[in-house]
């Protein structure tokens, strides 16, 4: 799947850079003990051409870069989420 011209320039950008008008927030990635949780990065889906981009953190990798990404959702849950997406537009 080719990314668009907006997740295409933003990958590779700081992490401080705001995520563009047409990425979804699907869901944060947390890991270590409930005293001390540390989030690796944050998960976006396009709406306009399906990429998943990673917002990392300092403790994700790359560290403080936007990152292309794979979908954490099961293939089940993927279609669920292509046929919600279809019935947007």
């Amino acid at each position: 799947m080719n990314r668009c011209f907006a997740c295409d320039t933003l990958v590779g950008m700081p992490s401080t850079v705001n995520p563009h008008a047409s990425l979804l927030r699907i869901r944060a990635e947390v890991v270590g003990p409930p005293e001390h949780t540390v989030t690796r990065y944050v998960q976006y889906c396009c709406n306009v051409c399906g990429s998943w981009i990673h917002q990392n953190t300092l403790d994700g990798s790359p560290a403080g870069l936007w990152s292309v990404g794979r979908s954490t959702q099961t293939g089940v849950e993927n279609n669920a989420f292509q046929m919600m997406h279809r019935r947007e537009r």
